[in-house]
């Protein structure tokens, strides 16, 4: 997933794009909404107003939740995630909080 964002951190603006991936566990019983648990991670872009945006580029995201999703049986899913997340940008600024997802999962 791409994901991308924006938070201050000690009245300074930061901007972070990163590409990340899910391993999701859960079990389908056979009825449209799918319960399940997940684990992420990511490497990615950062900016803010005092250094260039591809300026010691590198940030780091890892996260976990929980999560519902109600499955269709031709276009994929709505789901909805809530879950912890922390983000480094540098050694001086880590970040972490609450994360409130929604969206669309197609199926292939």
């Amino acid at each position: 997933m791409i994901r991308g964002g924006g938070f201050e951190i000690n009245r300074s603006d930061h901007t972070i794009l990163t590409l990340s991936d899910k391993l999701i566990v859960g079990r389908n019983i056979g009825v449209p909404l799918t319960i399940y648990t997940y684990l992420e991670g990511g490497v990615g872009i950062f900016g803010n107003q005092t250094k260039k945006f591809f300026d010691k580029p590198l940030a780091f995201t890892g996260g976990f939740g929980g999560g519902g999703q109600f499955d269709t049986e031709d276009w994929g899913g709505l789901y909805l995630e809530v879950g912890y997340i922390g983000q480094q940008t540098s050694l001086d600024y880590p970040a972490s909080g609450v994360l409130v997802q929604a969206g669309w999962r197609l199926f292939f």
